[in-house]
């Protein structure tokens, strides 16, 4: 193993140790992460249901007892809408050769 993989091995180290002592993160389990839908199912609820516990309890309300995988499911489909967005604009940038004057005024 190269020195620069060590050094880069222990600044990563020292990022997460930051992180989660001193920035209130924590640390993922990365068995629990679904490589299909590029989400921690787990600890994304656990998020939402911290965050936003009104918005939460009415939504259960709605969905009962399919409330998590309805929320999966439309944060993923949300995700690729805004994604494929961004890739038609960009493509539509590309196309025209604007200038950045013009750009950002696409992107927004």
């Amino acid at each position: 193993m190269s020195d620069f993989d060590i050094k880069e091995k222990r600044f990563e180290q020292d990022i997460e140790e930051y992180l989660i002592t001193e920035g209130d993160y924590e640390k993922g389990d990365p068995r629990k992460f679904d490589r299909k839908l590029a989400l921690d199912t787990e600890t994304f609820l656990k998020f939402i249901k911290i965050s936003q516990p009104k918005q939460w309890e009415r939504y259960e309300k709605i969905y009962g007892t399919a409330s998590e995988k309805q929320v999966v499911e439309r944060f993923c489909r949300e995700v690729l809408l805004r994604w494929i967005k961004s890739f038609y604009r960009l493509k539509a940038i590309m196309k025209r050769r604007i200038s950045g004057m013009d750009m950002h005024r696409i992107m927004i």
